[in-house]
């Protein structure tokens, strides 16, 4: 699932392809990607808008319109767009990706093509996004986001220290993954506590993650640290469900699952956390 680093990565990207450019056609190829307004009133409201400006706020991908509305866009789990040119040869529509959701032609001819093979990303036409983003929390990338002011968030929280962490509306952008890595190279167990961690664990837990997401979001991928878990622990796996949510319905949405060596409780030697989408990643266990 893209997170912060590789949606800012693509911010990037589309900033370079598509700002200053008129969008001239609209092709909505699965109706449910345009989750507001309606079909029909999406395409009128596009046409022959411009792209004044490329940005990201959290996951969510925001182009500001000349019309004084705002698209955005949620990658959810395997969104992506992709620039495919024009070609006279071709029919109209011979060669649109097989899972093409929603296609933008721009003034030059291109089709800024939307992907995504599980039908999960949303485009949102609205008149202020902060219908949206508006109560997100703060950008990890932000320079005043620093580890004194996390420090001060978490001292009155009682919670789990990863599902903190994942929940937008505390630090926006983080997922499973950066969230699994920061806390490895912090040595932080993730269902500690939040309000438990001293400064000296914040900044542990703040420099890996902002190192990873910097990395990333210059289009290099961070370097995951992979490794067989027969090679590090023979111990029985413990598993855990953590969501972020609160009613039966969202828990099953957006439960994280995380997995920790059983005889490694007391110590920090590295284990392994399995994410949603079965990759596995390195995570260490601290004393709780």
């Amino acid at each position: 699932m893209p997170e912060l680093p590789e949606v800012e990565t693509i911010a990037r990207k589309l900033a370079v392809q598509v700002q200053g450019r008129t969008i001239t056609d609209v092709d909505v190829l699965w109706q449910r990607t345009v989750d507001r307004p309606s079909v029909a009133a999406f395409r009128d409201a596009l046409t022959d808008t411009s792209v004044d400006r490329v940005w990201r706020r959290g996951k969510f991908l925001v182009m500001d319109l000349n019309t004084d509305q705002s698209l955005l866009v949620h990658l959810r789990m395997t969104g992506r767009f992709s620039i495919q040119p024009t070609r006279p040869d071709r029919h109209a529509g011979e060669d649109v990706h097989r899972h093409a959701r929603l296609r933008l032609q721009l003034d030059n001819e291109d089709w800024l093509v939307y992907v995504d093979p599980r039908k999960f990303g949303r485009f949102y036409l609205v008149a202020d996004p902060q219908e949206l983003v508006g109560k997100l929390g703060p950008e990890p990338l932000d320079p005043a986001f620093t580890a004194q002011t996390l420090h001060a968030d978490l001292a009155r929280r009682r919670g789990e220290i990863k599902r903190l962490l994942l929940n937008q509306h505390f630090i926006a952008g983080l997922g499973n993954i950066y969230v699994s890595e920061a806390l490895w190279q912090a040595g932080i167990h993730p269902r500690r506590s939040a309000g438990s961690l001293s400064e000296t664990r914040h900044t542990g837990c703040i420099t890996p993650y902002g190192t990873c997401s910097r990395r990333a979001s210059g289009t290099v991928a961070p370097v995951l640290r992979i490794v067989n878990m027969s090679t590090r622990t023979a111990a029985p796996v413990a598993t855990r469900t953590i969501s972020t949510s609160t009613t039966a319905q969202e828990k099953r949405a957006h439960a994280v699952g995380t997995c920790w060596s059983v005889s490694c409780r007391d110590s920090e030697a590295p284990i392994c956390v399995r994410s949603a989408s079965r990759a596995l990643i390195v995570n260490s266990v601290e004393s709780q």
